[in-house]
C-alpha cells in the first residue's frame, strides 16, 4: 500500500479552549425551549370560551323552537280532529231530510296538556273544554269556531268549519 496514510477531517466544532458567547447559548436555549407565551395561551382560552357559548346558544334556541312547533302542530291536530268529529256526527245523527228539530252531539276529548272548545256559540249549541259539543241539526249552514289552545297558552289555535246536512 504505498504509503498513503488516512486523514480524517474534523467537524466545525468549538474547540474546548473556545468560550461560546452568552448571545449565541441564549439562542440554542430559546430555539430548544420554543412554546407559547401566557397570552398566547390566554387568547386562545378565551376565543374558544366565546365559540363554545355562541354554539350552545344556538343549541338552546333550536331546541326551544322546535318545542314551541310541536305546540302548533299537536294544537291544529286536535282542531282538525276536533272538525271531524263534528262531520262525522252530523252526518250520522242527522236525518234526511233536515229540519226535524233533531240533535247531534260530537265529543273529542283534547290531549293531555291541550284544551278544545267551541269558539262562539251560536244558539241552540253548547260546547266545553272537553271538546264536546252538542246542537241542532242544521236546516241550511252553519259556521262553527272552534279552539284549541296549550295549558301553558305558548300555542293557541282557531278553525271555522261549516256544517250542512247534505
Amino acid at each position: 500500500m504505498g504509503g498513503m496514510t488516512p486523514t480524517v477531517q474534523a467537524a466545525s466544532v468549538p474547540a474546548a479552549n473556545q468560550l461560546v458567547s452568552p448571545a449565541a447559548l441564549g439562542r440554542r436555549r430559546r430555539r430548544e425551549e420554543s412554546g407559547f407565551t401566557l397570552a398566547e395561551v390566554l387568547v386562545t382560552v378565551v376565543i374558544m370560551g366565546i365559540a363554545v357559548v355562541v354554539l350552545l346558544q344556538g343549541l338552546l334556541n333550536g331546541i326551544s323552537e322546535s318545542a314551541l312547533h310541536r305546540q302548533d302542530a299537536v294544537v291544529d291536530a286536535t282542531l282538525r280532529d276536533y272538525a271531524e268529529v263534528i262531520k262525522s256526527s252530523v252526518l250520522t245523527s242527522c236525518p234526511q231530510p233536515p229540519g226535524t228539530g233533531s240533535t247531534f252531539t260530537a265529543a273529542s276529548p283534547a290531549p293531555s296538556g291541550y284544551t278544545a272548545s267551541l269558539g262562539s256559540v251560536p244558539p241552540g249549541y253548547s260546547g266545553s273544554t272537553t271538546a264536546q259539543i252538542t246542537g241542532p241539526c242544521p236546516n241550511s249552514t252553519q259556521q262553527l269556531t272552534l279552539e284549541a289552545s296549550s295549558n301553558d297558552g305558548a300555542s293557541k289555535g282557531l278553525l271555522s268549519i261549516v256544517i250542512a246536512v247534505p
